[in-house]
């Protein structure tokens, strides 16, 4: 009889137990919230005139210095877990050179640089902490032009235009205020001859390692 009062009491009990179990059970962390920032950043990288796309076997045209280090300097907003706004500067720091029958025939006569603006998509990675992919797209002022060395302006190229801008990344938040990753962008310049069927489009490229620094307020 003992026993079976014990059993009654320990049965009537453990909804209790079991409801206070819960009401005190560690609550599951919440992600932080979003806060809108601004950030500056730097892209070290390898950077492509795309120059040499006008050698020729049939003239015996070789471009040489078409690509080598080049970098960007960027200021942004962060106004959405997805969207964000960029400003950018871009210098190529190579001056392409073209020989025609091994001798010199026009050169750059300063470094390749770029203005863009550009509108940015972001993206987690699922899965993988504080890992991001991104999609970018806007409008740039690309500068790049050869001359003849005796400045004649017959064999002039390029030039500067506005076109658009375009490239991917990917970044990895390192602490809340730091990021790195690593990204693609292109610069779409001045279309030449344009009197020709086909049309030829100057374009930039840079690779580059991406360091950023986020500002909270």
């Amino acid at each position: 009889m003992k026993k079976l009062l014990i059993g009654v009491v320990a049965l009537g009990l453990s909804p209790l137990v079991f409801a206070s179990g819960m009401a005190y059970a560690p609550a599951a962390p919440l992600a932080p919230a979003f806060n809108p920032s601004v950030y500056v950043g730097i892209q070290p990288g390898y950077g492509l005139t795309n120059w040499d796309a006008m050698e020729s076997n049939t003239y015996d045209t070789k471009v040489e210095n078409s690509s080598g280090f080049a970098g960007r300097i960027y200021v942004g907003y962060d106004f959405h877990p997805n969207f964000a706004a960029e400003l950018g500067f871009t210098n190529w720091f190579t001056k392409p050179k073209v020989l025609v029958g091994g001798e010199e025939e026009a050169k750059s006569s300063g470094f390749p640089w770029a203005l863009d603006l550009v509108g940015k998509i972001k993206a987690p990675v699922p899965g993988v902490n504080n890992l991001g992919v991104y999609a970018k797209a806007g409008i740039g002022y690309l500068n790049s032009e050869l001359k003849t060395t005796n400045d004649v302006e017959v064999a002039k190229q390029g030039g500067s235009a506005v076109n658009v801008v375009y490239g991917v990344g990917a970044t990895y938040d390192i602490t809340h205020n730091i990021a790195t990753g690593l990204s693609w962008t292109r610069y779409n310049g001045r279309i030449h001859d344009k009197n020709d069927e086909g049309k030829n489009i100057l374009y930039h490229d840079l690779f580059a390692l991406d360091l950023c620094y986020k500002f909270f307020f």
